[in-house]
């Protein structure tokens, strides 16, 4: 990754800490959304020439090779499209271990083909996600590798109730 492109994505403010089940109304205020808390890596995924270039984690390390396994050198578009996606790169357990399928679970995009996203508010942003992914999972033998996080906008107690019931960590 250039540097010029390290540096834009080091501006990038990350994910919030979590909080307690407790806590959560005080954040119902329209400021915030909530989403379930993955167990995977949080990623920057650079899509170039059509493919998943590399993908970074917040830190700025390179989590292509054994990480990236199945998502990096993906072709999943034209090649002109380029961009960068932020998300959480996940594996299917296979006999007790994270070592099946990489999944990249997306929540949000910083830029698409030359158009800077980061100072557009986050519905803008989410709105342009689902239609940049369904036009990405056009090409995937397995659509579900490429995957949009559930938001919700309100009612965080009974949207975190929801993510323990499903087996999920919280939100």
């Amino acid at each position: 990754m250039a540097p010029e492109r390290r540096d834009r994505i080091a501006d990038y403010v990350g994910p919030k800490l979590m909080i307690t089940r407790d806590e959560l109304p005080k954040y119902e205020d329209g400021n915030w959304v909530a989403e379930p808390k993955m167990d995977g890596f949080w990623c920057m995924a650079e899509i170039w020439q059509g493919r998943i270039a590399h993908l970074t984690s917040r830190s700025g390390l390179p989590l292509d090779g054994a990480h990236g396994g199945d998502v990096t050198g993906l072709q999943v578009g034209h090649a002109e499209l380029r961009g960068l996606l932020c998300g959480e790169l996940t594996a299917d357990t296979v006999n007790g271990e994270r070592c099946g399928t990489r999944r990249l679970h997306l929540w949000d995009v910083m830029e698409w083909c030359g158009i800077e996203m980061r100072d557009k508010p986050l519905h803008v942003r989410r709105q342009g996600l689902e239609i940049i992914r369904e036009s990405l999972v056009a090409k995937l033998p397995d659509p579900s590798i490429l995957a949009i996080v559930d938001q919700a906008e309100t009612h965080f107690t009974a949207f975190y109730d929801m993510v323990l019931a499903k087996g999920g960590e919280g939100i």
